[in-house]
């Protein structure tokens, strides 16, 4: 059973098709089909086919009787009355009418294949040709691990088509300001170099929630993002902590930059992405992954700090990967190297994206600032950036995004 499809919510009520409708009628729809499809969940767990049935259908009539081009804001519960029905026929083994609601569901925009895989409700029919040739199509758009391997072809003999990377001197006033500030010399400790790191990296994570449902506020540098969020008792999004994380690593002298880790999102509907750190470590001679939202790095079964890339293709060739021990979300919600490396970010790192130059307060608004970013695309991805494409963004920076299909050049060692 599936109560919900988050993302497809959240990503409408991203596209204001949601909370910016200015039908009259639409409070009495979204009451209409919450009360209907509570009452189908309640049918659910009594296992009632004929209460569904009813209200199914009541469901059915008010959404045929609205317009069409609001039926995309209660979408999900359609998708979701169908699906928690195929549900229920499959716990009571009627196979026909379990993959008939199926398909509906499926028909009407359900993608989630790696719920489909695993949900228990779905076990009487999961042999079943039927239901084979319903999730076969969905492999191409729900299946990461999948996608992720697809998406596996790159070009190491391309030439670089893009500025070089550039790392601000942590003898940079601000940085210098920064650093003193939060006595960041004392926090990073007298460890190794990876140790210097990690600490930051777990001192910013308990003093900075998460927020992902917040916007950044205009001035985007650490100094005024940890400033704000000490006054407002706020959160701030995984890109705010990342973009933080990587100004104090600036700081203490470290070549770091922070990656925008995109999924494919063939269907356009996919509004998240998550955002991390890439710190060079002088000792290793290599890159490593920090991630300040769930405070982790990464490590193989031999104790070795992995990389971007690295993750990325143990994750393809299911090889073993550990994460901190006490790698969580807001100091609330543990996480697993099942989830977070072999469900999330399969997702989300089909792409990557970086600025060039990785300084301080690089993002804040201003009209005359040129932001440059380069972009690590597969080779077999439709959508590539041939020549440097400029846009003016809504905050009035301009910004002018490169390509390459090299990750030799993405992650060139400093």
């Amino acid at each position: 059973m599936k109560k919900i499809i988050v993302f497809l919510l959240i990503g409408l009520i991203l596209q204001g098709r949601i909370f910016g409708q200015e039908n009259k009628d639409y409070n009495k729809w979204s009451t209409f089909f919450k009360v209907e499809d509570s009452l189908m969940i309640a049918a659910y767990y009594e296992k009632s086919t004929a209460n569904y049935q009813e209200h199914l259908e009541k469901f059915e009539h008010g959404f045929k009787s609205i317009k069409k081009n609001q039926r995309v804001s209660f979408q999900p519960y359609q998708i979701n009355a169908y699906y928690n029905f195929a549900c229920l026929y499959s716990i009571l083994n009627d196979k026909a009418n379990a993959i008939l609601q199926l398909k509906k569901s499926i028909k009407a925009g359900y993608i989630d294949y790696a719920h489909i895989m695993q949900d228990p409700d779905l076990d009487n029919i999961r042999q079943e040709n039927g239901f084979q040739q319903l999730i076969q199509p969905l492999k191409a758009i729900g299946d990461y691990h999948y996608i992720l391997s697809n998406g596996n072809i790159f070009d190491y003999n391309q030439t670089q088509k893009f500025p070089s990377f550039t790392y601000q001197s942590k003898n940079d006033s601000n940085l210098i300001k920064l650093r003193t500030t939060f006595n960041l010399d004392s926090i990073a400790g007298n460890g190794s170099d990876v140790d210097k790191t990690i600490n930051l990296m777990h001192w910013l994570h308990n003093l900075v929630k998460h927020d992902g449902n917040s916007a950044l506020p205009s001035e985007k540098n650490a100094l005024a993002l940890i400033k704000i969020c000490s006054v407002d008792e706020r959160g701030i999004n995984c890109r705010g902590l990342a973009i933080t994380l990587n100004e104090c690593l600036l700081s203490m002298g470290y070549k770091s930059r922070y990656v925008t880790c995109l999924p494919k999102d063939s269907l356009k509907i996919d509004q998240d992405c998550h955002v991390i750190n890439s710190v060079y470590i002088p000792s290793l001679k290599k890159w490593i992954w920090l991630d300040p939202t769930f405070d982790t790095y990464v490590k193989d079964e031999n104790g070795q700090y992995l990389s971007i890339l690295e993750v990325r293709e143990k994750i393809i060739n299911n090889k073993p990967m550990f994460i901190s021990e006490n790698a969580n979300w807001n100091n609330t919600t543990p996480q697993t190297v099942e989830y977070y490396l072999r469900q999330y970010m399969a997702k989300n790192l089909y792409m990557l994206e970086c600025p060039i130059y990785s300084k301080y307060d690089l993002e804040t608004y201003a009209t005359t600032k040129q932001l440059s970013f380069v972009r690590l695309i597969p080779v077999n991805h439709l959508e590539q950036i041939v020549i440097p494409v400029k846009q003016t963004a809504n905050n009035g920076n301009t910004i002018i995004r490169y390509g390459t299909n090299n990750p030799a050049l993405f992650f060139k060692q400093p």
